[in-house]
Order: C-alpha cells, then sequence, then structure tokens
C-alpha cells in the first residue's frame, strides 16, 4: 500500500478477507512522527451472515468514495529502508491465494468441502471465443477439452475478494451434484490460470428469457425447493441468473454468493421472489 500510494486496502485468503486502512494522521495515530500505522479488521469469513463479505465490501467501498482518500496526498515520507518497522502489521504472516490452496481444499471454514482440487491452466488449455458477461470477473464462452463451457474469470490479484465467491460457487456446485445438468449448470473445473486468474467452468445453459410457460415456472420453482432442501440458499435470485436452453429447458445459475443459511423464513422470501420475477418477466 505504501509503494503504491493507497490509503486503504483489502487482503483475502480462501477463508478470510480483511479491510486494510493506512492513517496518515500521526497526531491522532499514536506513532512516532513520520511513521504511520496500518489499520487491519477482523478476518470476514467468507461464509459469515452478519455482516457477510459482500455487504462488508459495500460498506467498504462506500467510506473510500465518500473520503475520496483512496489516493492520499502527498506527504513526508521515511525512505523506503526504514518503512518496514514504521508500519503496524497483522500478526499473521500473508499467504498467497495460490500457497493457501496448495495446503488442501478440504479445510474451509464451517464445514465448507471441496473434494475437486484445483488445476493448474495454461491459457492455452481454453478456446476463447466471446465474453457473456464482465463486471468484477469476466464469463466467456468457451471450449474446453471436448466442452463447451462458460468460463468464469477473475483477476484476484486485483479482486482478491472473488477467490472466496468463486470456491464458494464451487462448493455449492459439490453439494448439488444430483441437480447437474437437471435444473442448474454442470460443474466443469477450476483453477488458477497463469498463476493470478482464478476460474470456474460449467456447462452452457442457454440465454436469459423474455418470458415463462407455466411448465418453466414450475420446473423453476421446483429447482429452488430442491437446492433449499439442500441446505442452500442461492442469495442473488434475478433476471440474469434464470436461463432457458434451446430445448426449453429452464436452469438457474450464479452460486457465488449462497449461503448455508437456509431457514424456512429466508427460503420462503427466495421463493416469493422467484415467483414474482417468473410472473412479472
Amino acid at each position: 500500500m505504501r509503494l503504491n500510494h493507497r490509503q486503504y486496502g483489502i487482503l483475502s485468503s480462501y477463508e478470510n478477507t480483511w479491510f486494510v486502512y493506512r492513517n496518515q494522521e500521526c497526531a491522532v495515530c499514536e506513532e512516532p512522527q513520520g511513521h504511520e500505522a496500518l489499520y487491519v479488521s477482523e478476518g470476514i469469513s467468507f461464509t459469515a451472515q452478519t455482516p457477510t463479505v459482500q455487504q462488508c465490501l459495500s460498506y467498504f467501498n462506500s467510506i473510500v468514495n465518500h473520503n475520496h482518500m483512496d489516493s492520499p496526498p502527498a506527504s513526508k515520507r521515511p525512505s523506503r529502508a526504514s518503512s518496514a518497522t514504521q508500519i503496524s502489521r497483522p500478526s499473521s504472516t500473508r499467504v498467497s491465494p495460490r500457497a493457501s490452496l496448495s495446503k488442501g481444499c478440504s479445510s474451509l471454514s464451517s464445514g465448507i468441502q471441496i473434494n475437486e482440487q484445483p488445476q493448474d491452466f495454461d491459457v492455452d488449455d481454453f478456446k476463447f471465443d466471446t465474453v457473456l458477461g464482465e463486471g468484477r470477473s469476466k464469463v466467456y464462452l468457451d471450449y474446453y477439452g471436448s466442452s463447451r463451457i462458460a468460463l468464469k474469470v477473475a483477476d484476484i490479484a486485483k479482486h482478491g475478494e472473488m477467490l472466496p465467491e468463486l470456491l464458494n460457487e464451487v462448493s455449492v456446485y459439490e453439494q448439488l451434484s444430483g441437480l447437474q445438468g437437471n435444473g442448474i449448470p454442470r460443474f466443469v473445473c477450476h483453477g488458477f490460470v497463469e498463476d493470478v486468474l482464478y476460474c470456474v467452468g460449467v456447462s452452457i445453459c442457454g440465454t436469459v428469457a423474455n418470458g415463462f410457460t407455466e411448465q418453466q415456472k414450475q420446473k423453476l420453482l421446483e429447482t429452488l425447493e430442491s437446492i433449499h432442501e439442500a441446505g442452500i440458499l442461492h442469495n442473488d435470485i434475478k433476471k440474469e441468473n434464470i436461463l432457458i436452453d434451446e430445448s426449453g429447458n429452464p436452469y438457474i445459475i450464479d452460486f457465488g454468493f449462497s449461503t448455508r443459511n437456509c431457514s424456512p423464513v429466508a427460503r420462503m422470501e427466495e421463493t416469493n421472489l422467484l415467483l414474482s420475477l417468473v410472473e412479472n418477466t
């Protein structure tokens, strides 16, 4: 953060996300003159409910945007040689996402298990076609071996918070293995691409619908009920996450924000949300 002239930052492992603030107001931070304190939040588990990582990220972004301090003004800064002793650091050593994953994915917090180990990919392993969607990550229409897939790719060097979401999505697909290809996409692959990118590949499930038949509505409600019965709350029901394939089969996609909190109230609220969506599309 010092070298990049940044005052706010995010540190993420495969289990937790930390939010970081570098204070230059020396009179307030009780550091010796010229020193800069580095404040680090408690680790937020990617399965946390109150608050979720996404809620923390939204709040953190609002602070940055409100204060306009993402790039702090120039100030008297000590020499690089002495900076290591002048910044208060968290007690734990920073571990890269790749190093954390190499220890095995079966130890994710809150009992979440990932049995399918991440792979190491080269860019040449994929034949990229078109971009299907874009945000913090990009979703490509891609050819992987003999499979035509939707490949979600995130630059975790820029968006470290994406790694827990992607790993969560993989674990959900594994937990919903009985639904794969019948109501939700079929999970294909996940892993690192050229060390700094992380990808999750699933089967192509069609396009966003402009309307639904009664049969499609019933199938979607049955699929969501099966997801709930498996103890999963989708948490991102919206038009873009409901697809219809060429044969008219509907699918619920994108489980990056899914949680294992599936209380009867939460289930009913999500079911009503889906029902409202399909009735008004």
